[in-house]
């Protein structure tokens, strides 16, 4: 039984970085007939953290496929144990930057201008923040991401690992 490792992140995410050889198909726009044609293989699941991929093998699982798994090491992981030669920032360390400019912005309206925009201002990042970890989604990460300094080259990443060393047991 070959194994197919298949990607759910988003298709910008995907186009980001990913496992060689992984397929994309993105868990937001779940189709369980576009994972029929892998029914016959084992399917490793991959995406940032494990949690739309774990969600995804719940509903492949429940839909009658027999050999799902999730790999045991996910994107998050696999970008911080390779070597990269790009020296830009990646979309996450923009996005930290991102908040910290806008909570430092937040905290300098509170001290020198107006505290009922400070708050509001600061409500917006909280409900925002909050929204993003229930949901796994973050729309601010999805528009920095599309900045065109963050356009990538065709390329692989740096990784020998083999597939199989990474499913989870």
């Amino acid at each position: 039984m070959n194994t197919i490792i298949i990607d759910v992140r988003s298709k910008r995410e995907f186009s980001e970085a990913t496992y060689p050889g992984a397929v994309n198909v993105p868990s937001s726009d779940f189709d369980i007939q576009r994972f029929e044609r892998f029914r016959d293989n084992h399917i490793a699941l991959l995406c940032n953290s494990g949690s739309r991929a774990e969600k995804v093998q719940k509903k492949l699982l429940n839909a009658g496929f027999k050999s799902v798994s999730l790999l045991e090491i996910h994107m998050d992981h696999l970008s911080t144990a390779t070597e990269t030669v790009d020296t830009r920032w990646t979309v996450d360390r923009q996005f930290r930057l991102v908040m910290g400019v806008f909570i430092g912005v937040g905290i300098l309206m509170n001290l020198f201008v107006n505290v009922e925009v400070s708050i509001v201002l600061l409500s917006v990042l909280f409900c925002g923040l909050t929204y993003s970890s229930i949901t796994d989604t973050c729309y601010l990460k999805q528009l920095i991401a599309a900045m065109p300094w963050n356009e990538q080259p065709t390329c692989t990443p740096n990784t020998a690992r083999s597939g199989s060393a990474l499913l989870a047991q």
